[in-house]
């Protein structure tokens, strides 16, 4: 089941931790991203993700208007855009 999200700080608690990126057109898995990294921010309209070699990915939160928590899944966050969502985990 999922809870739509406003306010997405609660992301930014996650640190030191592993997070895995889905990303999906239709319900289509076209691209696949995993990795460690020390922190999360949230500047402006970017989640900025640090990692531990000092280098950073960001997702442009405004590419998602509709955000998500999946309450089936532990620490489990959907972020829409028509038919393209990025499904977000940290393990």
């Amino acid at each position: 089941m999922e809870k739509q999200i406003g306010d997405l700080t609660v992301i930014t608690r996650y640190q030191n931790r592993q997070v895995v990126l889905n990303y999906y057109d239709e319900d289509m898995l076209i691209q696949r991203e995993g990795f460690h990294f020390e922190a999360i921010q949230l500047i402006d309209s970017c989640l900025s993700f640090s990692k531990k070699d000092g280098s950073k990915f960001s997702i442009e939160l405004t590419e998602y208007p509709s955000r998500h928590v999946n309450n089936d899944f532990q620490n489990y966050y959907i972020l829409r855009s028509n038919s393209s969502r990025l499904e977000m985990y940290f393990p």
